[in-house]
């Protein structure tokens, strides 16, 4: 069983589009099945979506070396992308250039991901194991079927059903059960909680009877970056370790990199590490500035100026480490958020000294990620709409003169 969850947890599309400039390590990595609607031309962006257009063209996979006590590059993955969604993720040897796996998603006609089917190479490419997956009405995942490939056909291996949200669409449990002996076991039974800041924190897997199975926990940076979750199983009185992965961030919060563990008892032992080679799509992009991470401060730059400063280092995004007055700070704010909770709207009042001349009003959710940005010019009350907004913590900022940050619950 303990295989099984391995795979699903090591099973991680990383969406993103074909890009133009040369890669550099660090863009954010979107998350498993995401549909990147915004990649389509038609869609014309503005400063709040740059995020978007960042792209994985490859990856160099590390494997540990005993002996020498480093990393060894071992494979090379490179990404393909039909009309701005993963489509293909070829793996191949870095010494022999020889092809070792590949990975070929689907999609539904809502964007959301249909099907994966995973390859292995002896000389022709063969069917390893496939994902299928069913959503409701909503685009909840109601079902993920893994099926195994097996003297010519595809065979059943496990079901992920029974999927549970509460009512502000979080995930909150699910069931796995496996076709073992020509039958379908009885369900193991997967449990997901979160913490007071909307984060999930705890995963906890039960089998039939009510044995614990295995647990999952998450941790996060002060800036509500993940940084690391790992998989444990009862042992004894305690806990044995069985998976680790970290994650590195670059200075504009996006994935640059991740590392993975096996456990032994108590201890980590190390096993992958993946460098991620990003870019960003400027021909897609529509936009005329876009934000960099310049010497610790975030400047807002015209496209064209972009380049010259990736060359020197830069990324593009804003500093999750502002110098000097970063956000969240303990200087006293030059505006007010109300109501806070807040359901429908809410409105951003700004101080009578506030200087509010040419500065943004952002909002990021809880793990670092622009959703939206304003521009102000004076010390107007600023009326902020949810729309779509899911429910949990947000960060509202300001960006400009002086640098200051608020959390605002939206119910």
């Amino acid at each position: 069983m303990r295989i099984a969850v391995i795979l699903q947890m090591t099973f991680i599309v990383l969406i993103a589009a074909v890009g133009k400039i040369q890669a550099q390590p660090g863009a954010d990595i979107p998350d498993p099945g995401e549909a990147l609607a915004a990649f389509l031309p038609n869609r014309h962006p503005d400063d709040n979506t740059y995020k978007n257009y960042f792209i994985t063209d490859s990856a160099w996979l590390y494997r540990w070396n005993i002996t020498t006590s480093d990393w060894d590059l071992d494979q090379v993955q490179f990404y393909s992308y039909t009309n701005g969604r993963l489509t293909g993720l070829l793996t191949k040897n870095y010494q022999t250039g020889a092809n070792v796996a590949l990975s070929e998603y689907t999609y539904n006609s809502t964007g959301s991901s249909e099907a994966s089917v995973n390859y292995t190479w002896a000389g022709s490419w063969s069917p390893s194991t496939r994902y299928l997956n069913e959503y409701d009405s909503q685009g909840r995942t109601v079902s993920v079927r893994l099926q195994k490939w097996v003297d010519g056909q595809w065979m059943e291996d496990r079901l992920q059903q029974n999927y549970r949200y509460d009512a502000s669409g979080r995930l909150t449990g699910y069931e796995s059960i496996f076709w073992r002996n020509s039958a379908w076991t009885l369900p193991t039974v997967i449990e997901l909680s979160y913490n007071q800041l909307g984060q999930l924190e705890y995963h906890l897997a039960t089998r039939p009877g009510g044995n614990i199975d295995y647990r999952m926990v998450y941790w996060y940076n002060e800036k509500g970056l993940l940084t690391r979750f790992y998989t444990q199983y009862p042992s004894g009185d305690g806990w044995s370790n069985w998976n680790l992965r970290s994650f590195q961030y670059n200075p504009c919060g996006g994935r640059s990199s991740q590392e993975q563990f096996t456990g032994e008892g108590p201890d980590w032992i190390p096993s992958t590490r993946t460098v991620f080679f990003t870019s960003f799509n400027f021909e897609l992009f529509q936009g005329r500035k876009l934000p960099v991470c310049h010497k610790g401060h975030t400047i807002w730059i015209p496209v064209q100026a972009v380049p010259a400063h990736l060359a020197h280092g830069d990324c593009i995004g804003e500093c999750t480490d502002e110098r000097d007055k970063p956000y969240g700070n303990d200087q006293k704010s030059c505006f007010t958020l109300y109501p806070n909770p807040a359901r429908e709207r809410f409105t951003v009042r700004f101080a009578d000294d506030c200087n509010c001349s040419e500065v943004r009003i952002v909002l990021n959710d809880f793990s670092g990620n622009l959703v939206r940005s304003y521009f102000v010019n004076d010390n107007s009350p600023l009326i902020i709409e949810r729309g779509n907004l899911k429910s949990g913590h947000y960060f509202v900022g300001m960006v400009g003169h002086e640098t200051f940050s608020q959390a605002i619950i939206l119910e």
